[in-house]
């Protein structure tokens, strides 16, 4: 029995080794497999912290408070940028109308005072005539073709002659007549005088377009009226 003991031993040595070798070697053949810890979620940036969140709260409120108070002094800056534009744009208005009134009462101005010092025009009649009739006569040589518009701007035509009376007795007239209607245009013109006086008619005015317009004399007591000459004055 003793004998067999040594044996038994050998054996038990050989089997656990084979089992410890068999066991262990697949153990550590297999591939250790670990836990893959889970990451956090990618868009967790946030804290979830409710202190954190009302702190941002405010913050924005407090910006919003800011850029609302911003645009209002943004408004009010540019109303009265503009009310004062516009202040400025009727005082220009007004300098410029001030400016136009002045300007049209200056040019008013000067063209009467260019009209009322334009000199008067003289159309010649003629000179040297002699009438002793106490009709009205047409002089021969005393006529001239006329056409207002040549005028342009007249106020008045008047009739001159220098007129006297061979002798002292009656009364010598002159007038002007429209021949070429057969009108008489102007009123008469007198003088008693023995010596030359210029004597003109009253203010007239002349129909359009081209006539021929005569000197005409009587003598009220057919004694001889001398005409030195004759004109019509163009009154601006």
């Amino acid at each position: 029995m003793i004998r067999l003991l040594p044996f038994g031993l050998i054996a038990v040595l050989v089997i656990g080794l084979v089992f410890f070798r068999f066991f262990y070697s697949n153990k550590l053949a297999e591939p250790e497999l670990r836990e893959v810890p889970k990451e956090a979620p990618f868009n967790q940036t946030l804290s979830s912290d409710p202190g954190g969140v009302l702190d941002n709260m405010n913050i924005l409120a407090s910006q919003i408070l800011a850029l609302k108070t911003s645009y209002e002094n943004l408004n009010n800056e540019t109303g009265q940028t503009i009310a004062s534009l516009e202040r400025r744009v009727k005082s220009l208005e007004a300098s410029v109308l001030q400016l136009q009134s002045q300007s049209g009462t200056q040019t008013s101005t000067s063209t009467q005072a260019s009209s009322s010092s334009k000199v008067p025009a003289y159309i010649p009649l003629g000179s040297d005539g002699t009438v002793d009739d106490q009709n009205w006569y047409s002089v021969p040589g005393f006529a001239v073709s006329i056409d207002p518009a040549e005028y342009s701007g007249y106020t008045g035509m008047q009739l001159e002659g220098s007129v006297r009376l061979v002798e002292k007795a009656g009364t010598a007239y002159i007038r002007l007549l429209n021949s070429t209607d057969g009108t008489t245009i102007s009123g008469e013109a007198s003088t008693t005088q023995d010596t030359f006086q210029i004597v003109s008619t009253s203010a007239f005015t002349l129909t359009s377009g081209r006539k021929t317009y005569q000197l005409q004399v009587k003598s009220s007591s057919g004694k001889q009226v001398q005409i030195q000459n004759a004109r019509i004055k163009v009154s601006f």
